[in-house]
């Protein structure tokens, strides 16, 4: 896949010394573009797309997991880390969208992500994350 931001931006220090990205500043700068750009397709603000990550989060439990108390547990013990790795996977599906260069005329961007939940590979990780 094409880098959706540049790798080899260089950034002087206070001595005026330049040294390269590191990998951790390349993936923040890559996230923070993708976002940038989903939310411009999609017309949409950053808290709208912070909100579709919950939502579909919070569905994306409720499919498989039928008990009420469980969804509960899952989505709210900070030691399974639900969230974080919901987070990631979110990010993951917006770069897709991004690379694929996603309009959203006919489908929301809600609609979407929520498309994108079926994902069998998903379903695999989370249950071994949930129940692990």
């Amino acid at each position: 896949m094409k880098p959706i931001v540049e790798k080899n931006i260089h950034q002087p220090n206070r001595e005026g010394y330049v040294k390269k990205n590191s990998h951790t500043q390349n993936q923040a700068a890559e996230l923070t573009a993708t976002k940038q750009l989903i939310c411009a397709r999609a017309g949409i603000t950053e808290t709208e797309r912070c909100t579709v990550l919950f939502e579909t989060g919070c569905q994306f439990v409720e499919r498989f997991v039928q008990n009420t108390k469980d969804c509960h547990r899952i989505l709210t013990n900070p030691q399974r880390n639900f969230w974080a790795w919901w987070k990631v996977e979110f990010a993951k599906d917006d770069r897709d969208l991004v690379q694929i260069q996603a309009q959203f005329d006919d489908l929301s961007y809600f609609d979407t992500k929520l498309s994108m939940l079926e994902l069998e590979i998903r379903r695999a990780v989370f249950l071994h994350l949930v129940y692990n």
